[in-house]
Order: structure tokens, then C-alpha cells, then sequence
């Protein structure tokens, strides 16, 4: 499948995928930065072949949620290891509409031996859940595996499991849920 020419593209890695969940990431550092998470690849999009560590050009959308998405990704044989080539590549205007707060999402699954999740937060009001403390459990695994994307003291979980806009719902998904998709606002609100 050949990319349209019309369309600003990006080139990334296949960072992960699941063929049982039939989802995966895609890692971009200028999509990163511009959106504070990885690119999300369903099954359809992803091209026959690929795998984790495969280099793949890439059209995206916008998601309801302001998440980037695969629309079209094609395989490439090398990838470009000079961040300043892929920059020159990239259209500046395409991404300006992504300024404000930064949100990034993270995934965690309790298990029987492990099922805290590590943070304090106060549920009582408010649409989030602004986060007072991180101690240990799911969450301080997570930032050890992830130091890029570190969940901290004054982030905001804005939702979880498509539970938004009223931080007792999200407190109660994340003490009921055994899986949790989590996406948080970085920093104190303002």
C-alpha cells in the first residue's frame, strides 16, 4: 500500500502490540512531544508483516478524545536516525493546534499479588482526580519502567477506563477495575 501524497506523514517504531487485544503504540519523539503519548495502531491499519521493532511512515488522526491514531502505515526498510532530518520532514503548522495542557496516558493491570495502586488522591469533588502522593505499588512500577513518562505528585487522572468528568466515578473505576486506562493532565490545575 502506497502512502497518499497529499497528507503530512511520520515515521516511528512499532513500540508494541498485542494480536489478542488487537492494539498497539507506535513511538514518534515528534508526536510525543506534541501530545505527550504514543501513537495508538488498531489491528485494521496495522500493514501484514509488521511487528514490534519495525519502522513504519504513518498518517495520523485526532481522536474525539485529542489522541493521535493511525489512519494509513506502510513498512520502511530504514529509518531515519537523525531527529533533525525527520523535523525538516514535518509540516511546522501541522501540529500548532496541540498547545495547552499535556496529557499522556498510561496502562496498569492489578494482579492478585499486586493489585495497590500506590498513589493518594482525594475523590470528594471536583471532575478529576488530582494526585497528593505517589508511594510505591502499580504506579511507582510503572514509573520504573517508563521514566520517560512518570506519573507525579499533581498530575490529574481525567479518566480511566472512558470514566470521565467526576472524580468519585474515576476513584470508583480504578478501585473496581482489574485493568485501568488511564489518562492523566500533567501538573497542578490552574
Amino acid at each position: 500500500m502506497d502512502m497518499p501524497e497529499d497528507l503530512q506523514y511520520f515515521r516511528g517504531v512499532l513500540k508494541s502490540y498485542s494480536p489478542r487485544d488487537g492494539y498497539g503504540f507506535i513511538s514518534c519523539p515528534i508526536l510525543f512531544d506534541a501530545f505527550g503519548r504514543d501513537v495508538y495502531i488498531d489491528r485494521a491499519r496495522l500493514p501484514t508483516g509488521a511487528s514490534a521493532g519495525f519502522a513504519l511512515d504513518f498518517t495520523i488522526t485526532i481522536s474525539s478524545r485529542g489522541q493521535p491514531q493511525v489512519q494509513h502505515a506502510v513498512i520502511v526498510e530504514e529509518v531515519a536516525t537523525d531527529p533533525a532530518d525527520a523535523a525538516k520532514a514535518l509540516d511546522p503548522n501541522f501540529l500548532r493546534f496541540t498547545e495547552g495542557p499535556s496529557h499522556f496516558s498510561i496502562m496498569l493491570e492489578k494482579r492478585k499479588n499486586s493489585n495497590r495502586l500506590g498513589i493518594d488522591v482525594d475523590p470528594s469533588q471536583g471532575q478529576d482526580l488530582l494526585i497528593d502522593s505517589v508511594a510505591g505499588g502499580l504506579v511507582a512500577e510503572w514509573n520504573r519502567r517508563h521514566p520517560e513518562c512518570k506519573v507525579k505528585v499533581g498530575d490529574c487522572i481525567v479518566e480511566v477506563n472512558s470514566v470521565s468528568g467526576h472524580a468519585q466515578a474515576i476513584f470508583r473505576e480504578c478501585r473496581n477495575a482489574r485493568k485501568l486506562e488511564m489518562r492523566l493532565r500533567r501538573g497542578r490545575p490552574g
